[in-house]
């Protein structure tokens, strides 16, 4: 079970977050979504632990620019369709 207050502090201290709506995808719960500086989104569910949102906040800190960690992985949804996806971020040269 996650503290969801902390949760939000662990990620608002590392990344620009806040708390919306319903995004469709419940059965993920908690979802997060990454948006990039280079115009894509990766969508996470399942971030209900400390460990994994450690995971999410490196990440984060280290820029998001490259896929998410292995741990992370098996954490990326398909937006609406629930299913595991594959990302593709542009490469550290492209930026």
């Amino acid at each position: 079970m996650t503290d969801h207050d902390e949760q939000f502090d662990a990620i608002s201290a590392v990344a620009r977050a806040r708390v919306v709506g319903c995004v469709n995808e419940c059965a993920y719960s908690n979802v997060v979504i990454v948006h990039s500086g280079h115009g894509q989104s990766v969508w996470l569910g399942g971030i209900d632990d400390t460990a994994i949102t450690t995971a999410l906040c490196e990440w984060l800190i280290a820029g998001a620019s490259q896929p998410p960690p292995p741990v992370l992985q098996s954490r990326v949804i398909a937006h609406r369709t629930g299913e595991p996806c594959e990302i593709r971020l542009p490469s550290a040269s492209r930026r």
